[in-house]
């Protein structure tokens, strides 16, 4: 999940998505670039050794260095068709929420703090998946 400029000097977020439980790993990059997303991803990796297996990444230029991870892990790679979302749709709308709370454009540090906001779930946003299974059923 990518601020709106990229480069050396934007802040962005790396998630990472459980399709079935929806456990999230949310990591702060400090630029967008293949070797911090590697750095970012390896450190989440670390503190979950074998969890996980597989990771569907979009096409941006901060993932083509996935071979270094591949040759350090036992974790295999796998890209989305270009311009075909719903192929990581769960992550997707990972994002979609997590944009709530970290807008685009807005900076992040200890001289920008993230801001905080209740954490009340409206009826639109259940609080897990099995809650909202239990109420479409």
């Amino acid at each position: 999940m990518m601020g709106e400029s990229p480069g050396e000097n934007s802040d962005c977020v790396l998630t990472l998505v459980e399709r079935k439980s929806g456990y999230l790993l949310i990591g702060k990059l400090q630029a967008r670039t293949a070797a911090e997303t590697n750095g970012a991803l390896l450190g989440l990796m670390a503190r979950h050794p074998g969890r996980i297996r597989s990771i569907t990444a979009d096409n941006g230029t901060e993932f083509h260095w996935y071979g270094q991870v591949e040759a350090v892990s036992p974790v295999k790679f796998y890209f989305a068709t270009p311009h075909n979302s719903w192929e990581r749709g769960t992550n997707e709308n990972t994002n979609g929420l997590i944009r709530q709370y970290l807008p685009k454009g807005q900076r992040h540090g200890p001289s920008h703090p993230i801001p905080m906001r209740s954490n009340r779930h409206t009826p639109q946003q259940p609080t897990s998946k099995k809650t909202w299974l239990q109420n479409t059923q």
